[in-house]
């Protein structure tokens, strides 16, 4: 629905954007479901919801779409690199 009101779907380029967007969306909620490394970067699902930390958002942004018998994914480590590289530190250092 957001995609929808973001994207309007009569301009051509709009609906490529949303389609790929969703595109990375589904390769991330296959990652979650089959990488036990995605518990580090997530946090307890409640109601539906599912915490995210924003490096992953911004890897799943950038990685590479991979397919496979038609199936799009993205590559673990390939993705995990990603994430890494994307994440600042949470802690600052005491001197």
């Amino acid at each position: 629905m957001v995609l929808h009101q973001r994207y309007a779907p009569h301009e051509e380029e709009n609906e490529h954007k949303a389609f790929v967007i969703m595109e990375r969306m589904d390769c991330l909620t296959k990652l979650i479901e089959s990488d036990g490394r995605m518990n580090g970067w997530t946090k307890g699902e409640k109601d539906g919801w599912l915490l995210i930390e924003s490096g992953v958002l911004r890897a799943t942004a950038l990685c590479r779409i991979r397919r496979r018998k038609g199936q799009a994914y993205f590559k673990p480590d390939e993705f995990f690199d990603l994430v890494l590289s994307e994440t600042q530190p949470d802690v600052k250092a005491v001197v």
